[in-house]
This record gives C-alpha cells, structure tokens and sequence, in this order.
C-alpha cells in the first residue's frame, strides 16, 4: 500500500513542525500566575501569621494592674483614657520593665434580671447589644477562673455577685452564701476620697455635638474586690493589686 506522503501529495517541508510563538512577559506571568496562585497566597498567610506573632512577641505590654470595669453603660474610648491616665500615679512598675501599665478592662453588660428590667425607670434603661453582652460574659467569666483581676468597679454589685459569687467581704475571702451581699465590702465612687478627687476632663459623643463631663460616667460606680478561698488564697493574686485596692479606698467608710 503506498504511503500516506505520496497518496496525500504532502510535501517534506509540510512535515516540519511550526516553532511555538513566543510568549510576551505579560503572558508568561499570567500564565506563571495561574498555576501557582493557591501557592502565593498560603504563603502569604503563613508570613502574615509569622509576622502577627514576632509583633505580639516583641511589642507584647505586660500590664502591672489590672481593673475590671463592669456596667450597662457604654464606655467612651477618650473617657476610659483619662481614667487611665488619672489612676497611673497610684501605680507602680511591678515587672521591672521600665514602664507602669495599667489595664481597664471593660464589660459592658446588662445584669439585671428580666423582672428588674420589667420594674426599672424607663430613663435608666440602657439598650446593651446581643452580641456586646455574650462577649462581655464570656470574658468576665473566663478572666474570674484566671483570678489575675482583683479589683472591679461595677454599678450592679448584686448581680454581679449573683452571676459569679466571688466577691469579697472586708477580709477578703469569699461569700458562704454565693447570691448574698450582706458581708461584700462594697465602696461607692463617691465616699472614696481618692476616686472622687480624681482630675478627670470632659468627653464629646460620637457625633462630636455634645459635651459630657467625664467624672458623670464613673460616679455612680462601686469598687468591689474578687475573693479569696482556700484553694486561691490572697498570696495567689499578684500582690500589687491588693496595694492599688487598698489606694483606691482609702479614706473610705468601712
């Protein structure tokens, strides 16, 4: 049977293959990018991870205080700051780090009960987020296990103790009957010279139209201490906190 070559009249030079067009450099990154695009960006996440870590590692603020702020109100940034900044002379550097840090943790949570809030002025009714309060008590919760807060200022000290009965009596160790307040040393804003004297400035809303004194948002709060019990007694606490307790209070009724 004669060839295929022959039959078809296929000349030679028909037979030479045609020498692939060069790609252009835009075509050869598109191309490079197709493939391995999965690739740049795992290992982009893996340096954005390993960067997030070193910059925690490195620039990690180890606080010497800790103070747990618990209300219903919400907390302006500029106001939480000039608290800061006002209770930092009662502080000392604990870590030996050269700085004094002070860490006002914020829990803003409605801890009333459905009936209190039924029974409550509608002025004093404050409209706190779903999401802003399981947060809240998620942290609060977690941060009591710990035991590394000793101090709470709270507006709602009854149910706080009713949520975590760990608050303190005047020696410091916790309450036999969890729910109850009798025996909780309990200090109002107001009757703790040193809180009341604090130098406080003034906040604007978040619109920027009004102007709040600073001092009106923390009056009406209540310093209160986490307890003890025999499994964490006080040497269990760092111990600059109980000295910062003991500041805040002082000259108070007792």
């Amino acid at each position: 049977m004669a060839s295929a070559r022959y039959t078809l009249d296929i000349k030679p030079e028909d037979l030479v293959q045609e020498k692939p067009r060069e790609l252009t450099r835009g075509e050869k990154i598109a191309n490079w990018w197709h493939y391995r695009w999965k690739m740049v960006l795992v290992a982009l996440l893996v340096l954005l991870l390993a960067g997030m870590f070193v910059k925690e590692v490195v620039f990690r603020v180890d606080p010497d205080y800790h103070i747990g702020i618990v209300t219903r109100r919400t907390l302006n940034d500029d106001a939480l700051s000039q608290l800061n900044e006002a209770l930092l002379p009662l502080c000392e550097d604990q870590n030996g780090d050269g700085k004094v840090v002070l860490d006002l943790c914020t829990y803003v949570m409605d801890l009333r009960t459905e009936e209190e809030r039924k029974n409550a002025d509608p002025n004093d009714l404050q409209a706190v987020m779903e999401m802003e309060q399981i947060a809240s008590q998620t942290r609060l919760a977690a941060d009591f296990q710990m035991g590394e807060m000793l101090i709470y200022l709270t507006d709602d000290p009854k149910n706080l103790q009713r949520i975590t009965g760990g608050l303190a009596s005047e020696d410091g160790v916790l309450q036999e009957d969890e729910n109850s307040l009798e025996n909780v040393a309990q200090f109002p804003w107001q009757d703790c010279p040193v809180l009341d004297g604090l130098t406080l400035g003034q906040y604007h809303d978040v619109y920027g139209q009004y102007t709040f004194e600073t001092k009106d948002l923390f009056k009406d709060l209540i310093v209160v201490r986490r307890g003890f019990s025999a499994d964490r007694p006080m040497e269990f606490y760092p111990e600059a906190n109980e000295a910062l307790y003991q500041k805040l209070i002082e000259g108070a009724a007792r």
